[in-house]
């Protein structure tokens, strides 16, 4: 079994601008005190192993993040967002209201979130197989939480990603910060086995 745990990349323009961002390789925008929130809580917990997508703004954060740390890095490709497909660049708050609807069903010329979630099933057999009771920070992307949390306590993606939807359609009403989403501490351990 190996521990996961999850934070999300810092903030990218089409975060800032309430845009998808998929995959889109959007360098990080902001960092200020969102990142020192970060670096402050994942200091507490010991990482063996760092794992994230190949995108720019997940190494981007790694490195802003653990300049100084001496911890392996992982880069997986298999870690990479959902494809939006033709979803790309729309208003995240749209995209939001009708996300569960592509848990199986790929997004029009894109992929499903089952997609998403069979590469994420791939890369971390391998990595239990081969580091097995090591703990991990994964640095994720929109869906990754839902989608850990289906493949390590079985929770329905369809609902999982009905919920997060919701949660983006309220923040977008209440007009949350958006930093403060982006600062949270990780979450976790999802126990993958």
């Amino acid at each position: 079994m190996i521990n996961i745990y999850i934070i999300q990349h810092l903030l990218v323009e089409n975060n800032i601008r309430g845009i998808v961002t998929g995959l889109t390789n959007q360098p990080v925008l902001q960092t200020g005190r969102c990142l020192a929130n970060l670096i402050n809580v994942i200091k507490t917990i010991k990482f063996d192993f760092i794992i994230c997508s190949t995108l720019l703004r997940s190494i981007q954060t790694i490195q802003l993040c653990f300049s100084n740390e001496h911890i392996e890095l992982i880069k997986d490709n298999r870690f990479l967002p959902v494809d939006y497909g033709s979803f790309h660049s729309k208003k995240k708050i749209d995209v939001a209201k009708v996300n569960y609807q592509y848990v199986t069903k790929p997004f029009p010329n894109g992929e499903s979130f089952n997609d998403m979630a069979l590469r994420h099933h791939q890369a971390l057999k391998e990595l239990n197989n081969k580091y097995e009771g090591s703990n991990f920070l994964l640095v994720g992307h929109e869906g990754t939480q839902v989608i850990l949390r289906y493949l390590c306590e079985g929770f329905p993606l369809e609902k999982g990603f009905r919920e997060s939807g919701q949660s983006i359609v309220k923040q977008n009403l209440t007009k949350l910060n958006h930093e403060s989403s982006f600062s949270q501490p990780p979450k976790g351990p999802f126990k993958y086995a």
